[in-house]
């Protein structure tokens, strides 16, 4: 990404259907861990302009941190509209993020203090960093809610596209 190389095959996308696809590779992944998993619960959602392959890249890597960062209780994945975005969550139930590295979390190599060191596995701490990439390029934002030993939660919110439904129900001028 860093040298602007990337492909981008940006279309039309339905992000029910992606959420769908990382909830059926995750799920079995999650239920081994010996955690709940809620999701994906997406309401009927606006389509976004969005790549597949990257947007599934995130939200699995949303749904790989959860996993890595929590022992016990559950992980979900949803998503809704609202204020014009499709707003995607991956919430967990594990150590937490204390507020003074929530911001961080998204810089290139960043690593959980040891306090708050990973459950499972521990990774390279390009993640969320190339997550927070992929969704700036989509015209999007992500940030995280988080309390230690309460656990976090990962947003993604993408711009909606107008649906001509929505179109319709506008009045005439």
């Amino acid at each position: 990404m860093d040298s602007g190389t990337m492909g981008w095959q940006m279309a039309e996308l339905d992000v029910a259907a992606v959420l769908a696809e990382a909830a059926r590779t995750y799920a079995p992944l999650i239920g081994q861990a010996g955690l709940d998993f809620c999701g994906p619960a997406a309401p009927e959602l606006p389509a976004v302009c969005g790549d597949h392959d990257r947007l599934l890249q995130v939200v699995g890597n949303l749904l790989n941190n959860a996993l890595k960062f929590t022992a016990e209780g559950s992980i979900t994945l949803s998503a809704e509209a609202a204020d014009g975005e499709v707003r995607i969550a991956v919430k967990d139930t594990g150590a937490g993020i204390a507020e003074a590295d929530q911001k961080r979390v998204f810089q290139r190599f960043y690593q959980a203090p040891p306090g708050e060191a990973a459950v499972r596995q521990r990774g390279t701490g390009l993640g969320l960093t190339i997550s927070h990439e992929i969704v700036a390029h989509h015209g999007g934002r992500m940030w995280v809610e988080s309390e230690p030993g309460q656990g976090s939660a990962f947003w993604v919110a993408l711009p909606a596209l107008a649906t001509s439904r929505s179109a319709e129900r506008q009045p005439a001028l």
